[in-house]
């Protein structure tokens, strides 16, 4: 697959998708007091739903671009400038390189399920 150009996913086709696929927010299994976007489609004439990680994945295959963990953090900036909040924005401390939180966050593994 060809390595995506910068913004890829702010182009109209793209974005329109991603506005379209997007289906709101849903407790994490495990973790209900955490949130996580939930997105639908259709791939291979089965309907999906999954995380942004799964979505991520699948809008690589849909728009033949090579993806990688970190783009679901395009998609999440991309909800957030049109509006869309989970949790109010807090300020965050300045990252201490060796500090008791350095080095925690996990992105979370791809999670999609076939609807129906």
């Amino acid at each position: 697959m060809p390595k995506p150009a910068k913004g890829w996913m702010t182009q109209d086709g793209v974005l329109g998708y991603i506005i379209n696929s997007y289906e709101g927010v849903e407790p994490v299994p495990n973790s209900p007091m955490v949130m996580r976007r939930i997105f639908l489609w259709e791939e291979d004439s089965v309907v999906k739903m999954g995380n942004t990680e799964a979505f991520v994945l699948h809008l690589g295959r849909k728009f033949g671009v090579e993806t990688r963990p970190c783009d679901a953090s395009q998609v999440h900036h991309i909800l957030r400038d049109l509006g869309e909040l989970i949790l109010p924005h807090r300020k965050h401390e300045s990252p201490r390189q060796n500090g008791p939180t350095a080095g925690r966050f996990r992105q979370p593994d791809p999670d999609e399920w076939v609807v129906g």
